[in-house]
């Protein structure tokens, strides 16, 4: 069951590094702000070859001065039917610690011929203005 989390993670992290690649064009579905950074962004996928540990999965960096602009935590499932999914502690300290400068892309169905992606900035933001919800199981 780990083998299959980590390929669902890789290839959940293979679709959003595609995604984040600079576009070709000024306007996306994405939203303005996010594609003008994405012009002018490098983008490094620090869990590439192994898992890393860090509460991320990507970083998007100025390609000049190497500042990290953005962290971006990619959440993959192989099907569509799981809506909810874990987050670690230190995901939600970053997320807190970071605010509009940390992304959780959700990707659902990363096993199927039509994989779907949602992206939250700032999570914790979100969940205060209860944009989405907080789900507890013991």
């Amino acid at each position: 069951q780990q083998q299959q989390q980590q390929q669902q993670g890789a290839l959940g992290g293979m679709m959003v590094r595609g995604t984040l690649q600079p576009p070709t064009s000024s306007t996306t579905a994405q939203g303005e702000s996010w594609t003008q950074m994405l012009l002018h962004t490098e983008v490094v996928w620090v869990n590439q070859e192994q898992e890393s540990g860090l509460p991320y999965d990507i970083v998007l960096r100025n390609p000049e001065t190497h500042a990290v602009l953005a962290y971006v935590e990619v959440k993959s499932s192989a099907w569509h039917s799981k809506d909810a999914f874990e987050v670690s502690p230190a995901e939600m300290r970053w997320a807190q610690h970071h605010g509009p400068a940390y992304t959780v892309f959700r990707v659902s169905g990363a096993s199927t011929s039509n994989p779907s992606l949602v992206r939250l900035t700032d999570p914790i933001a979100l969940w205060q203005a209860k944009a989405i919800s907080l789900c507890l199981i013991a």
